[in-house]
């Protein structure tokens, strides 16, 4: 199990694309799962 990483964007998107791109690792990256949610609530 490697690290888990949550990152919030400063405001709302709306779009039916979404790119996934790593600009940097200290391995080769394996993505396992990649989840978008409105945690907002609204």
């Amino acid at each position: 199990m490697g690290d888990c990483k949550v990152i919030r964007l400063p405001r709302k998107y709306k779009t039916d694309v979404l790119r996934f791109r790593v600009t940097k690792a200290t391995d080769l990256p394996s993505i396992y799962e990649l989840s978008v949610i409105d945690m907002t609530g609204k």
